[in-house]
């Protein structure tokens, strides 16, 4: 049994990267800011390709994986920072101009 927050973080790289299951599970084993976003040390275990098959689906087929990345999005928006992701190079958070200075008035 997986920690959720590890699983989410993990899903949630996934995502923002467009990598399918494989695709998650080889990073997550070769790459070592992966392993660390997601919580789990440079030599510790990862959730197995059907662990991470197994929760992705159940959130897919629940509709809650895209609610999850709505409310993601939402507060990364809230805080000033705009996602640009699936992008041919690596995903990126900036600080959105126009919501910085709306903030900043109130």
């Amino acid at each position: 049994s997986w920690d959720y927050l590890i699983i989410f973080r993990a899903l949630l790289l996934g995502e923002l990267n467009g990598l399918n299951v494989n695709q998650l599970h080889y990073m997550l084993k070769d790459r070592f800011s992966y392993k660390y976003f997601v919580g789990l040390g440079s030599h510790g275990k990862i959730p197995n390709l059907n662990t991470l098959r197994k929760y992705r689906n159940k959130l897919i087929q629940s509709g809650c994986l895209e609610k999850m990345m709505e409310v993601f999005n939402n507060q990364l928006e809230a805080h000033g920072y705009i996602l640009h992701n699936r992008k041919i190079v690596d995903p990126i958070a900036v600080r959105n101009p126009r919501k910085y200075l709306e903030l900043r008035k109130i």
